[in-house]
């Protein structure tokens, strides 16, 4: 979807990527695809997407292994993979994107790290807080001279969340937001957010983490792009065919200025946006 967004902005748009599901950073650090996808030396921007799970410290010491691929693996590797910019051929090091990512709608789906993760906000608040620090560690590093930047994407869906309760689509009870009904068939534009596993996101969840990444690429506001997404994403398409009773979730271009303006508070609250 992002490539979708961005070609007005850059005509030409060029990717690679290795996303193995649910795989951690250290994980990464063992994967000769990254390497050999960094050593490439091509890239204007890259991301960095740690299991969501392990942001928020549930398991210290998984944290301890990301942090430490973060400063001693692709650290290093980091430094001039851009492509040179210079007169002089000198190289670049590319623009790092730590992904932000969400909370699982009501509460962390893996058992082992519930007792952690009890609701939507608390994983939230946890998971952004550890990636924010992955950007800061980054950016510490004498090591590394390149730019970082945290894109909020899961602080998006929790402005989606807070304008859900502020039109009374969810009920707030002892500091804490309960969705007013946590099932499947739940229609809240929050939970729509979300594949029917609960912390996939569905087409919209997907949109919305595009326009903060949008944000992040550009410095540009997302309130107002033209540009609308397919009717199924992937992994619409992947639960679709796991379960051909299950229908992708609808888009209304209501639903769509919402996510815009979401996207919109987040960035803006993350520095994101140049004006």
């Amino acid at each position: 979807m992002l490539m979708g967004m961005l070609l007005p902005e850059v005509p030409a748009v060029a990717m690679g990527e290795v996303t193995t599901g649910g795989q951690r950073f250290s994980g990464h650090a063992e994967d000769p695809r990254v390497a050999a996808l960094l050593a490439e030396n091509t890239w204007d921007a890259v991301v960095l997407q740690d299991n969501s799970a392990v942001p928020g410290g549930s398991n210290e010491r998984a944290l301890a292994e990301s942090r430490g691929a973060l400063a001693e693996f692709f650290a290093p590797r980091l430094v001039g993979a851009a492509a040179p910019s210079s007169p002089d051929g000198k190289a670049a090091s590319p623009l790092v994107l730590v992904y932000g990512t969400w909370g699982h709608r009501n509460g962390c789906v893996f058992e082992e790290h519930r007792e952690a993760y009890l609701d939507y906000r608390t994983m939230q608040r946890r998971t952004s807080a550890g990636c924010r620090a992955y950007a800061e560690l980054l950016s510490g590093l004498p090591s590394f001279d390149g730019r970082v930047r945290f894109v909020p994407a899961g602080d998006a869906f929790l402005r989606v969340l807070e304008l859900c309760e502020a039109n009374g689509e969810a009920a707030a009870a002892d500091g804490q937001s309960q969705l007013q009904d946590q099932t499947a068939d739940d229609e809240s534009l929050f939970s729509r957010l979300y594949a029917p596993d609960t912390f996939h996101p569905s087409r919209l969840g997907t949109y919305l983490a595009a326009c903060v990444f949008f944000a992040a690429v550009t410095g540009k506001t997302p309130v107002g792009l033209p540009w609308r997404p397919p009717p199924s994403c992937a992994h619409d398409e992947e639960m679709l065919r796991a379960d051909g009773s299950w229908q992708p979730r609808e888009m209304s271009e209501g639903d769509v200025c919402t996510l815009q303006a979401a996207a919109e508070w987040a960035s803006r609250e993350a520095g994101l946006l140049l004006l």
